[in-house]
């Protein structure tokens, strides 16, 4: 598969596991593309959902761990981490990775500065993950159960829009709240 954009075209090889881009011109690839992820493939088999920001390339699997992987321009390889663990910072103590019980997370979003972060739904417990571009939480956005609106549908969609709203999506019926 082929993506171009601008100038540059990147080209997905299933085969190698990895990600090629070249600087081509507008008539095609000059050269064979050179590799931009790590030497050691990633295994992508498992990988359900993928979001990118202008650094970081976020694979989320289906067992809900993250590789995270650097990219910028100029950089010969894109470093990866698989997986990458989720960390939370309390106030007044040290980072700590946690394991976010028993999560199920399906989809991902990014959002750009002022405050980059990615958004990440877990369908078994019906929340919304919010993370720095560095996997720290920083908050969870889940409905009160005791609510009698509540659906009992799994929830199988989410969105959070550029004015800080979030949009879920339950069978037939959206939801939403202004973020904090």
């Amino acid at each position: 598969m082929c993506i171009r954009d601008g100038g540059n075209t990147g080209r997905i090889l299933p085969e190698r596991a990895g990600r090629a881009r070249d600087h081509g011109s507008p008539q095609g690839l000059r050269r064979e593309p050179a590799r931009s992820l790590q030497d050691r493939p990633a295994d992508l088999s498992t990988v359900i959902e993928i979001t990118a920001s202008d650094e970081y390339l976020f694979l989320l699997h289906q067992d809900s761990r993250m590789t995270v992987c650097q990219f910028r321009t100029g950089m010969t390889k894109t470093r990866c981490d698989d997986p990458l663990p989720y960390h939370m910072v309390m106030t007044g103590q040290t980072d700590a990775e946690v394991t976010v019980p028993p999560a199920q997370f399906t989809q991902l979003q990014i959002t750009q500065p002022p405050e980059p972060s990615l958004y990440i739904l877990d369908v078994s417990g019906a929340a919304v993950y919010h993370f720095s571009h560095k996997l720290n939480m920083k908050q969870q956005f889940r409905a009160d159960p005791q609510d009698p609106w509540l659906p009992e549908d799994t929830v199988s969609a989410f969105v959070v829009t550029p004015g800080r709203r979030i949009i879920l999506a339950y069978a037939n019926r959206l939801y939403f709240a202004t973020l904090p």
